[in-house]
């Protein structure tokens, strides 16, 4: 008699990520698409889009005085914005 085996081998359980957010609380968060202005030969400045994800302003637990905006690629998570927040700044 012949047994065909569809046995897979067990999944290792995933790694924990590390987003470097662990240390801080997230104050607000929204979706949103990130622009940035390039300079093009000829045309002057012009917006392009960076990529769309979730906006989030945290601020660290640690430290109350330190906040920073950040923003990840929807699927990929991949880290486009990392801003730090000052007193001085300024958002028009």
């Amino acid at each position: 008699s012949s047994s065909s085996s569809s046995a897979q081998a067990p999944l290792e359980p995933a790694a924990p990520v590390t987003t470097g957010e662990e240390q801080e609380e997230t104050l607000f968060q929204k979706t949103a698409k990130l622009f940035v202005l390039e300079k093009v030969e000829g045309k002057g400045n012009q917006w392009k889009e960076r990529g769309k994800g979730i906006l989030k302003i945290n601020q660290s637990k640690e430290d109350l005085n330190q906040g920073r905006m950040l923003m990840r690629v929807e699927k990929s998570l991949r880290l486009i914005l990392n801003a730090k927040i000052v007193h001085r700044m300024t958002l028009e």
